[in-house]
């Protein structure tokens, strides 16, 4: 316990630093990855799988320049996978907080931090397909590993581009699976 208050304060303690710029951002991703939670098949022959790692993300969060090279930036998001048909939904849905520096070369930042993954939660709503229910999961800490590109010269300067790899594990009393991921997320800073 006394590891994870040290890591979620670690960026409370960046915050509190003098500032060169600061504001609010946001931001949107697909992730690929993770362990197959369920496969649904359709009348049709068709599948779909849902996974722990994917699908998309929504994120706002606090951005600021530690230093001239350096940047923090926390944030607060929500990540689902879901499979919608016409006898029923399934989704694997959770609440990522997020803390990542970056040190910044031209254009690019590249980084890394934790990120803590709150109430993933595993839904179905198929009781025609055998699927009715909700399974949840534990909380889980996690890590990431980020690259972004600023896209000034292409957009306007707020705007940037990335890749994500996320490491974690999602865990209850029967198990565990890997909700590990790479993605692409496009956000813009204020």
């Amino acid at each position: 316990m006394k590891k994870l208050a040290t890591l979620l304060l670690f960026p409370l303690i960046l915050l509190s630093a003098r500032s060169y710029a600061a504001g609010v951002y946001f931001e949107g991703g697909v992730h690929l990855g993770g362990d197959t939670l369920v496969e649904v098949a359709f009348t049709d022959g068709s599948t779909e799988k849902i996974k722990a790692g994917q699908l998309l993300s929504l994120a706002i969060g606090w951005h600021m320049a530690v230093t001239e090279t350096m940047n923090a930036r926390v944030s607060l998001g929500y990540k689902e996978d879901s499979i919608s048909a016409q006898n029923g939904d399934v989704t694997f849905s959770r609440v990522p907080l997020d803390f990542l520096l970056f040190t910044q070369n031209g254009s690019w930042m590249l980084g890394g931090g934790v990120t803590y993954h709150q109430s993933p939660k595993f839904n179905a709503d198929a009781a025609s397909i055998g699927l009715l229910g909700t399974a949840k999961l534990d909380n889980a800490l996690g890590f990431v590993l980020a690259a972004d590109y600023d896209t000034h010269g292409m957009f306007d300067h707020s705007w940037y581009i990335g890749g994500r790899i996320t490491i974690i594990d999602y865990e209850n009393q029967f198990g565990s699976v890997s909700g590990n991921s790479i993605g692409v997320v496009v956000g813009y800073l204020f």
